[in-house]
């Protein structure tokens, strides 16, 4: 049995194992970072695909609005996204489109600054078709880089928030001030770090090491290291070429840093989340867009 199909499969059994220990469906995590050019969308879709061999029902929302390009990513033409269900040209449903390993993908559009800004009737028909997405396991949300007005949005009405930064120095400090801004102004607990590009396990260890001293040092907490991705050409080439390197090369040195991280995700001791935030896709709808309309 090949290194890849062992991986998919405990990645199987450790998720089969935390579906026992809760019947809660439905996990968001939003993933974001401090500025762009860090890997996000990357590290969004290969996650998901891991997540997928693990027997997950995974939902990819490209949040992205500045920037959308999952469908660019995963060579993938969709037909409708957000903004075409806020005009009434179709149902949410009718955005999902199926993406590598199995995952649903939610396609970004021109409507998601307007989600705040919803008429009643829109806002209870949008609430409804949500209730539609409910099938789902975990909901990764590719989020915009930076602390806009729209980011925060998705953030706070997250599970879980994952920062991804690199080893590169303006990319850890806009990183240290995402999550600065997610812990001070908005109290949210249940962040995570992941060092992306990195040259070596040593190096992402010390970005997380230096992140904690100043987390510490200035807002006396702290944040968990979920893991890191090692710097390949074998996943550029693969974003040339329009394919996810975890299917591609599920024995590259990034892919095997991917389902780690999954590993890690899907492990976790998190019965805190559980118990605390019994999350869906619809509950996450209405925290978005019903206490900021």
């Amino acid at each position: 049995m090949s290194q890849p199909t062992d991986q998919a499969a405990s990645l199987r059994r450790m998720a089969q194992a935390r579906k026992k220990e809760s019947l809660r469906r439905g996990r968001v995590i939003a993933v974001t970072s401090g500025k762009g050019g860090v890997g996000k969308t990357n590290t969004v879709a290969n996650l998901a695909w891991w997540l997928c061999k693990a027997g997950q029902k995974v939902l990819v929302f490209d949040a992205d609005l500045g920037l959308a390009n999952m469908d660019i990513l995963l060579g993938i033409t969709p037909s409708y996204n957000i903004g075409d269900v806020l005009a009434g040209r179709c149902q949410l449903r009718d955005t999902l489109v199926a993406g590598p390993g199995g995952m649903q993908i939610i396609p970004a559009g021109s409507g998601l600054e307007e989600l705040t800004r919803l008429e009643e009737s829109q806002f209870t028909s949008l609430l409804q078709q949500a209730e539609e997405l409910e099938d789902f396991d975990i909901m990764l949300i590719d989020t915009g880089a930076g602390i806009s007005g729209v980011v925060t949005n998705f953030l706070v009405a997250a599970d879980e928030i994952l920062v991804i930064t690199t080893p590169e120095p303006t990319a850890f400090t806009d990183a240290y001030a995402m999550l600065k801004l997610m812990m001070v102004k908005y109290e949210k607990t249940h962040l995570k770090l992941l060092v992306n590009m990195a040259q070596n396990p040593a190096d992402a260890q010390q970005v997380h090491m230096k992140m904690s001293m100043m987390l510490k040092r200035f807002l006396k907490c702290e944040v968990p290291f979920l893991g890191y991705i090692i710097q390949d050409e074998t996943l550029l080439k693969c974003v040339r070429k329009q394919k996810l390197v975890s299917e591609a090369f599920p024995a590259s040195p990034a892919s095997k840093c991917y389902a780690q991280v999954v590993k890690s995700l899907l492990g976790e001791a998190s019965s805190d989340v559980i118990e605390t935030s019994p999350s869906n896709f619809s509950s996450f709808m209405k925290k978005l867009i019903g206490g900021r309309r």
